[in-house]
């Protein structure tokens, strides 16, 4: 199934171990038979710590990326036997408080968008950035909204004041 294979490696090491070792490599790999009408090929990119180079990130012929498992499902899939932490770092030469670490969610050619960003107040926002609503769940059912008026719904999707919980609340109210 290997189509081809670039192996990286110190050719006149003269010590033993590890430094002999293939340390980085790529391999294209046909993913099915090939014939007239097919020919998808996935590559596997490989890295070395103190072993021979393994496969550490996979592109699919579909065009799927994953980072820690050789058959991602998504377009990016990210799989690790502890934690799984994806970093977002921006303005690492700290000169300026305006660079900001942002996820852009965009749908019908950028017309609609949502952002959750980091502000140069240190700020986390979360934001619909037209006029629809912000859900919250858990159970895979909805638990809170907040109205693009503001109205916020704990229970209830249609909240008809700035507060409006379905079902009994516990509060204590004082006067000073």
């Amino acid at each position: 199934d290997v189509i081809g294979t670039i192996n990286f490696q110190t050719p006149d090491e003269s010590s033993s171990g590890d430094s002999r070792l293939v340390a980085a490599g790529i391999e294209a790999v046909a993913e099915q038979t090939f014939s007239s009408t097919a020919n998808t090929t996935r590559l596997k990119f490989k890295t070395a710590v103190s072993e021979t180079a393994t496969e550490k990130m996979t592109l699919t012929g579909a065009g799927n990326l994953g980072i820690g498992t050789t058959a991602p499902s998504e377009l990016l899939h990210i799989a690790s036997t502890g934690d799984a932490t994806i970093k977002l770092e921006a303005d690492t030469d700290n000169s300026g408080e305006d660079d900001n670490p942002k996820i852009l969610l965009v749908q019908d050619g950028g017309g609609v968008s949502s952002r959750l960003a980091m502000t140069e107040y240190n700020d986390l926002q979360l934001y619909n950035q037209v006029a629809g609503n912000l859900t919250f769940g858990t159970a895979n059912a909805e638990k809170m909204r907040i109205q693009a008026s503001g109205n916020v719904g704990i229970g209830v999707s249609s909240p008809l004041k700035t507060l409006h919980v379905d079902g009994p609340a516990l509060s204590t109210v004082q006067t000073l």
